[in-house]
């Protein structure tokens, strides 16, 4: 069973945040079903969360691929954002 990696948005009354879930699932539907619930669980505070991307992470190279962008702009806010994240990090 591949592992995919899921973009989501979520959405309060005040603010949009960007985060991402990695979910198990035999293709891109049931992992974008998946991602959805876990995002929905994870941050409660959201009123409305939409998937963003479903993206397939390769077990052997830890590399990404497969990219299904499902909102442009979104998702390089996504990247952009864990692009911070990382170098804070490093």
């Amino acid at each position: 069973m591949p592992r995919y990696d899921v973009f989501l948005e979520g959405r309060t009354e005040n603010s949009t945040c960007y985060f991402g879930v990695a979910v198990m699932a035999d293709d891109q539907k049931e992992a974008e079903f998946l991602g959805h619930e876990a995002g929905r669980r994870k941050h409660r505070e959201c009123d409305e969360i939409e998937v963003v991307s479903v993206r397939l992470r390769q077990a052997g190279k830890r590399m990404l691929c497969q990219c299904v962008p499902l909102k442009e702009r979104a998702l390089n806010l996504v990247k952009e954002a864990i692009k911070n994240g990382r170098s804070k990090i490093d």
